[in-house]
Order: C-alpha cells, then sequence, then structure tokens
C-alpha cells in the first residue's frame, strides 16, 4: 500500500473480510486508515445499488456484473444467484430459468469478467408481491460445491 504524500505506511492488520488495517506518516503527524475491499461483483436495480421503491407501473431491472482479475478469470468459481423475497429466500436454477426454494448452484468453471447483464426485465416491477426484495449474487473461488460468499453484492428494493 501507498497513500499518497505519506513518508511510510503500515498495515497493522487484516480481517477475516478482507478489511485492513493500518497507519501512516505524513510530515510529522500519524494518521489511521480502514481499508474496505470492494467486491468485484455488483448488483443493481434500475442502476441503481439501493434501495429502490419500484412505484405501480415502474419498470424493474436487476442486472448483475462480475470483474475478474487482472489476470483474465477468476478459476475455479461457483455463482450463486438468489432473492430474499416476501415469500422466501429463492435461488435461481439455471436449468429451467426459474427462482426455488433449494440453494442451487448457478454456474461453475472459469468465470471471466461480464455484465452488466439482465437478470430481471419487468415492464411493471410492481406486479411482484409488496414487501422488501433482497437481490443477490454470490461468487465462491473454490469448486467445492459450497456457498462459502468470497465475493458478493446485494440490491434491496421495496415494493408497496
Amino acid at each position: 500500500l501507498d497513500v499518497p504524500g505519506a513518508s511510510e505506511t503500515r498495515v497493522e492488520g487484516v480481517n477475516d473480510a478482507g478489511v485492513i488495517v493500518g497507519s501512516f506518516i505524513t510530515g510529522r503527524e500519524g494518521h489511521g486508515f480502514v481499508g474496505i475491499p470492494r467486491s468485484p461483483v455488483d448488483v443493481t436495480i434500475n442502476g441503481a445499488d439501493g434501495p429502490v421503491t419500484i412505484d405501480p407501473g415502474q419498470p424493474l431491472q436487476v442486472h448483475l456484473q462480475f470483474t475478474a482479475p487482472p489476470d483474465g478469470a477468476l478459476n475455479p468459481a461457483e455463482v450463486y444467484i438468489g432473492v430474499v423475497s416476501p415469500i422466501g429466500l429463492l435461488w435461481l436454477d439455471p436449468a429451467t430459468g426459474t427462482f426455488v426454494p433449494t440453494p442451487t448452484l448457478t454456474f461453475a468453471g472459469e468465470l471471466p469478467s461480464f455484465g452488466p447483464l439482465p437478470l430481471v426485465d419487468l415492464p411493471n416491477g410492481a406486479a411482484l408481491p409488496s414487501g422488501t426484495w433482497t437481490w443477490f449474487m454470490i461468487v465462491d473461488d473454490d469448486a467445492n460445491g459450497t456457498i462459502e460468499g468470497a465475493f458478493y453484492d446485494v440490491a434491496q428494493m421495496i415494493v408497496p
């Protein structure tokens, strides 16, 4: 790490979530910092990170994006996609293109950058049951069939 203008930068620790804490010196003053890693996964609702309120007649577009490491792809990788909805937790089943109540692997293999790609595109999002909806995508950096949540993002919407 190189803090601009600092004569010295130290990393003091990194926790399991990848949050970095440290210190740096500028002139004679010491400063602390917290570095929060940005996930390479991005979920948006109507172009926003949320929360978004879906009014009657308003379209609903949920998009997914993944930014691979600089060397080209995350390999191995697993992808899980779902939504916490007013009717329960649902997972995307890639075989049927529907949402199911059982945790389902959406993709496994070498994962290059993609997106934003549409997951949901409805002309009237308010046609969904009212309540809070939290869309998510989880990308794991392994191939063991267990959801660990190495990288993830969520976006929340409210249907009045």
